[in-house]
């Protein structure tokens, strides 16, 4: 068994280990609470206003004994004594009330409720002015977010400001058993003013304390108390240093501008290529939607000499917003542009390979789904070619079910146009539309029939498409349309039994489809279906290309199987297979879909969950000798003490779709209790076909009801110009209603931010 001055002297060193990391909130003057938009009136700060006391306002007593002195004209109240006066409550064992200068003065086991939630316990009290001013003894002072002020005494003046005299502030409950043991954390100050109308509490000559050890003392520090959602103020500052821009500081200052916009400063100051501006401005027109807009630029004083960072300028913009029209319509976008491809990752804006920038108008009833919507790309890494990478101008998508059942069925049709352009490549503009019926038969012995038919129509505008029967050969203005009939029927047969073992249901399934011959297809710019993902979910599919620029063509038969448990556990089981077998007609697909021959590659899975654990298991099988094609494997356990999370994939050579090489690779991760508030947690990525780790991270952590502290190393392998792989230890840090911080250092690198 440990020693007391053991456990004294663990105490003394992990704190110490978190006494920098511990000491960043103190760099602010505030530490604001920013909220999600929403103009309500809890969002704005109302005017500073004393407590709402009537100038009639009476005051009640009740207790078991009361006692008038009508020589002092005095009331006492003993046993269970409580005084209403206007909008506090003041409950204790006794209660003296001096009618003729309007003070109370109480005695043990004290508690005064405030109109603002506030809940005061003392030892002794004397108040006046309508309970507004006077002295408490004994001091605790409970706030929102259970955050409390002790002190062994108080001054009330005005009914809005509380001085506490050699005061603590925490939101860290003592230990149950060892109450004798130091707090979490706590801020000990010689005084402490909290004014609830600014919402402000005030330290002066403060200390924090991490489990009884001293870290950090400033003569003065704030922060507003925990009721409040938006304050102007400081933000947690960050630190960075790197040999492209040396020594930095973040600082950012949060502007609350009013209840319905906002903005944030956040300069980067670097030493070695000036201050980067970070702007995020965020506004709130009305109930119905709102927007942000970030931009951020820099003047490098010393750019490098080559690309793609070698401009004295470089910045980004990106905006984000959403507005109804309607219960029915809004509108929207997210949009985002960089000056070159590494200013993001390089100054550490962002480590996104792809700006994705969309707009779109959408709108959605019982029967109704209508969206249009634009898109543009642009990719950050090497390998993007810009003239190569589409823009998309318009896609209109259309889905529509009519209001009464036609043939006892239901009739739907899906529109949709798009048109996509490119500074090198095709040019193609599309219309297609899809009329499809169906309808469910129901036997007497359970059998499910559904019959279905479609009638697709395309039109398509197409330039500057390569022509495979010219070498190097293009065809421009190439305008074509097509009719895509197919007609098909689906049929199975639940089958039901529960048992010892639970509820088992049996679903055999069959289908037969008849579908055109695609036409016109080496004159279509394939811009959506370039792959096929063929599996158990997409086995019944009429069509099972991923887009519409092809076709699933031909007269195939499928059949299958489902099989579900839900056991008597709590627990479920699930498995399916089946295989697709070409009848008549041709194949559009490739020789990796699994789909190209007359029968298809086996498509199988299997799955298992309860309350704590989740398997899964889906595999593409060769149709000849069953060899694996594609196969991924899942699980995830969660234990009150642990929990772990894995991941394998395997798609073979002759199945890949992205490059004729075998890929292969496995992840996991997860956490252990090492103790009530401990834990241990790691994850890595590694591709078994390449012998290369991908990502790796391991991190030791504690928390409870205040406080918490992760300490984490974590390895990225990621290669592109001058993005090099990077090692990081990463200290975060989090002190329950103050805020929380991070601090990081890159090793290994060039680049380091902590």
């Amino acid at each position: 068994m440990a020693s007391k001055r053991s456990k004294r002297f663990r105490r003394r060193a992990f704190a110490g280990v978190l006494a920098i990391a511990a000491a960043l909130p103190f760099a602010l003057l505030t530490s604001p609470v920013q909220a999600q938009f929403g103009v309500t009136d809890d969002d704005a700060f109302p005017d500073p206003v004393l407590p709402d006391v009537e100038e009639d306002a009476q005051v009640l007593l009740e207790a078991d004994s009361l006692t008038y002195d009508s020589r002092n004209d005095t009331v006492t109240a003993t046993g269970n004594a409580t005084v209403y006066y206007g909008t506090y409550t003041v409950r204790a064992d006794r209660i003296v009330y001096n009618r003729a200068n309007d003070t109370v003065v109480a005695f043990g086991d004290i508690t005064i409720t405030e109109e603002s939630g506030t809940i005061v316990k003392a030892g002794e009290i004397e108040l006046s002015n309508e309970l507004r001013e006077g002295f408490i003894y004994s001091v605790t002072a409970i706030l929102s977010n259970n955050a409390r002020i002790g002190a062994a005494r108080g001054i009330r003046t005005g009914g809005t400001v509380t001085e506490f005299e050699n005061a603590i502030y925490t939101t860290c409950e003592p230990c149950a058993e060892h109450p004798e043991r130091p707090l979490t954390w706590q801020l000990k100050a010689e005084q402490v003013r909290h004014d609830e109308v600014e919402k402000i509490i005030e330290y002066r000559n403060v200390t924090l304390e991490i489990f009884g050890v001293p870290v950090f003392f400033l003569h003065y520090f704030s922060h507003p108390d925990p009721s409040v959602k938006r304050k102007s103020g400081f933000l947690t500052p960050s630190f960075a240093t790197s040999e492209y821009y040396g020594f930095a500081v973040r600082a950012p200052y949060f502007f609350n501008l009013a209840p319905n916009y906002d903005l944030t400063f956040a300069p980067l100051i670097t030493t070695r290529q000036g201050p980067l501006f970070d702007f995020d401005f965020r506004y709130q027109p009305s109930s119905s939607g709102s927007f942000n807009i970030r931009p951020t630029f820099i003047f490098q004083a010393d750019p490098p000499a080559t690309p793609p960072g070698d401009d004295v300028f470089r910045g980004s913009v990106a905006s984000v917003g959403n507005f109804a029209i309607d219960d029915e319509w809004d509108y929207g976008w997210d949009v985002i542009a960089a000056t070159d491809d590494t200013y993001l990752e390089r100054y550490r804006l962002s480590s996104t390979t792809d700006l994705v920038s969309q707009v779109h108008l959408t709108g959605i009833s019982e029967r109704n789904y209508f969206t249009v919507k634009g898109y543009h790309f642009e990719g950050l890494l090497a390998s993007d070619v810009d003239s190569m990478t589409p823009t998309v101008h318009p896609v209109l998508d259309h889905n529509y079910i009519f209001d009464h059942p036609v043939w006892n069925g239901e009739l739907s049709l899906d529109t949709e146009v798009a048109s996509v352009t490119r500074d090198v490549g095709a040019d193609s503009t599309r219309y297609s539309s899809d009329l499809h019926w169906q309808r469910s038969f129901i036997g007497a012995n359970g059998t499910v029939v559904k019959p279905f038919v479609n009638l697709r129509g395309d039109v398509y505008v197409v330039d500057d498409l390569p022509d495979p029967t010219v070498p190097a050969g293009m065809r421009s203005d190439t305008t074509f349309a097509r009719l895509l009939p197919s007609t098909g029927i689906q049929a199975s047969w639940p089958l039901a039994r529960t048992d010892e073992w639970g509820t088992h249901v049996f679903e055999p399934i069959t289908q037969f489809v008849i579908r055109a011959n695609e036409t016109h297809a080496v004159d279509v710019a394939n811009e959506d279906a370039q792959s096929v993902n063929f599996e158990v979910s997409n086995l019944f599919d009429p069509d099972r290309f991923s887009g519409i620029d092809r076709y699933d063509e031909g007269t195939r038969a499928t059949i299958g199987a489902r099989y579900t448990l839900a056991d008597h556990l709590g627990g479920t089981t699930t498995a399916a297979l089946g295989q697709s077998y070409s009848v008549g007609g041709s194949s559009g697909f490739m020789p990796t879909s699994g789909l190209a021959s007359d029968a298809s590659d086996f498509v199988s899975s299997l799955s298992y969950q309860n309350s704590a654990v989740r398997l899964g298991w889906r595999a593409r099988l060769d149709e000849d000798d069953l060899a694996v094609n594609v196969s991924e494997f899942s699980v995830a356990v969660a234990h009150d003490r642990f929990d772990v999370r894995g991941a394998y994939s395997f798609v073979d050579a002759a199945a890949n779709q992205l490059a004729p090489v075998t890929s292969e690779e496995i992840a996991g991760g997860g956490s252990v209790k090492l103790h009530e508030n401990w834990r241990l947690s790691g994850g890595a990525t590694y591709s078994i076909s390449t012998d290369a780790m991908i990502e790796d991270y391991v991190g030791l952590g504690y928390d409870d009801e205040c406080f918490g502290v992760d300490l984490r190393f974590s390895e990225s392998f990621f290669v592109d110009r001058d993005i090099e792989p990077n090692k990081t230890v990463m200290l975060s840090v989090s002190l329950k209603s103050l805020g929380s911080t991070s601090l990081s250092q890159s090793i290994g690198s060039s680049d380091g931010v902590f």
